[in-house]
Parts: C-alpha cells; structure tokens; sequence
C-alpha cells in the first residue's frame, strides 16, 4: 500500500512533534512506509508551510519538501 499524505497531516506533523501525523512524517521521510505525490501537491505543501501564520523557516520548508520529494 503506498500513502499520499495530505498537506493537513504534514502541517500537523510539523506542529506537533509528539502527534501521529508527525510519526506518519517520520515514517515517509525515512522510507519505511512508501509515499507517493505529484508536483502539484509538492508546491502546496511548500505553499501552506510558507503562510505567514505559521512562521516555518523557508530553509526548512524547502528541505522538508525535498525530503518527501526524494521518498515519493
């Protein structure tokens, strides 16, 4: 079974370290569960990390996608 992790599960999972979405991030980003997405949902997820509200360091955002982009 392969995983499209909303962008609601990856914003959660960045908030709140502790939480399942941010183990189900953990799980993507070191490979053990297989994770699919598309270029689209790429620069969605970079677009809502970026919202001023939540104050990510683009640096981070970028190397997160990047992450997830390499898995995928």
């Amino acid at each position: 079974m392969t995983f499209v992790l909303d962008t609601n599960v990856i914003v959660s999972g960045v908030l709140k370290p502790a939480s399942v979405p941010a183990r189900l991030l953990d799980l993507a980003i070191a490979g053990k569960i297989p994770i699919a997405c598309c270029e689209q949902l790429l620069a969605e997820y970079r677009t809502v990390l970026l919202r001023p509200k939540f104050a990510f360091d683009p640096w981070a955002v970028d190397q997160l996608v990047a992450q997830i982009s390499a898995r995928a």
